[in-house]
């Protein structure tokens, strides 16, 4: 590790059970995010901060005056702009500094374009607004036994899970259709606080840097968690897989 680097990171690597060896695994690890909004954003900057290696940003859409108030990346001029989110993420990430070399694409994450756009990755996290891209995430993620990390946040409450496959639950064991369009709340129905969409990103980042950081996943159970950040409550639920499920035939990467 370059020396720059290695004073840098001297607060994180100090942390033994992440050490200089998981440093090493996290700067060399290459990461999809998908969705710059409130958690992409969130998740971009502390993976940043953090030194993975590359850093695949991905979003459709564009700046407006009302993602600013949880969109750690954006700016007014952005949205004066109308910037795409993908293209502002990356511009407010390079001025960070570090190792991590960021690719940011201003597309749309599904069944088609996942192939292209997690090649070579090694780990894949949520940061989206909708339930038919993450569908199309875990069925790619458990074919290919690839790691990815769900997170979702409406109001002041969100949910956050470490999906292994072959070793926990997928999101189809959870919630094994999608629910019919325009059933559940979104921020856009409900609202959503800022505070809440801080933690449920940084326990998907920590959860990711555990998954990079490790050799192995083995004696890691998953958990779905729910934090409620207007409540000041917070829940860690097991979940196992459904026996028809097909996360209990894949094999976990790695």
């Amino acid at each position: 590790m370059p020396s720059d680097d290695a004073e840098r990171f001297q607060r994180q690597t100090r942390f033994a059970p992440l050490g200089m060896a998981g440093q090493g695994r996290i700067q060399a690890a290459r990461v999809l995010v998908s969705g710059c909004g409130g958690l992409g954003s969130s998740i971009a900057q502390q993976l940043t901060r953090a030194g993975v290696g590359e850093l695949v940003l991905v979003d459709r859409d564009v700046a407006e005056l009302s993602n600013l108030p949880r969109q750690v990346l954006l700016e007014d001029r952005h949205a004066e702009g109308g910037t795409p989110k993908a293209v502002a993420a990356i511009e407010a990430l390079e001025r960070i500094g570090g190792p991590t070399r960021i690719e940011a694409q201003v597309a749309v994450v599904d069944a088609g374009s996942l192939p292209r756009l997690a090649e070579g990755c090694d780990l894949i996290l949520d940061g989206n607004d909708n339930m038919k891209t993450r569908y199309a995430i875990d069925d790619y993620c458990v074919e290919r036994g690839l790691p990815w990390v769900y997170g979702g946040v409406v109001g002041s409450s969100g949910l956050v899970l470490p999906i292994l496959p072959g070793r926990g639950p997928c999101l189809r064991c959870l919630f094994p259709d999608p629910p019919p369009r325009g059933s559940l709340p979104t921020s856009s129905t409900h609202g959503v606080l800022m505070p809440a969409v801080g933690a449920i990103a940084s326990l998907q980042v920590g959860a990711a840097l555990r998954i990079l950081a490790c050799e192995t996943v083995e004696g890691w159970e998953p958990a779905l968690i729910e934090v409620d950040v207007w409540q000041g409550s917070a829940r860690r639920m097991a979940v196992a897989p459904q026996p028809d499920c097909r996360c209990r035939k894949a094999k976990t990467r790695g």
